[in-house]
């Protein structure tokens, strides 16, 4: 579905337990140009404890050499971005 309202979406999506994909719901959406390896990097100052404990940050780091989010964020650019010649990661967080 594309071009669907937000009026038409909860009058006939959001409570009815009917299945829609939206085709173009990022279309105008500025993450798009945003979000990038430095522009979380910047979110949090050296010392933030979500860097570093469990206790405010669920992160898994799938098949990663990184222990915390803090590793992460002291990566290379390079393989922050997934360059050829770097290993890769993937990382889950939530805060």
């Amino acid at each position: 579905m594309s071009r669907l309202s937000r009026e038409s979406f909860e009058e006939l999506y959001a409570y009815s337990g009917r299945p829609v994909i939206v085709t173009d719901a990022m279309v105008n959406w500025s993450a798009l140009q945003t979000f990038n390896f430095e522009f979380f990097r910047g979110i949090y100052s050296h010392d933030s404890p979500t860097l570093v404990s469990s206790e405010h940050c669920q992160f898994f780091p799938y098949e990663s050499d990184f222990s915390n989010l803090s590793d992460v964020f002291l990566m290379s650019v390079e393989r922050a971005n997934l360059h050829s010649d770097s290993e890769p990661w993937y990382i889950g967080w939530y805060v």
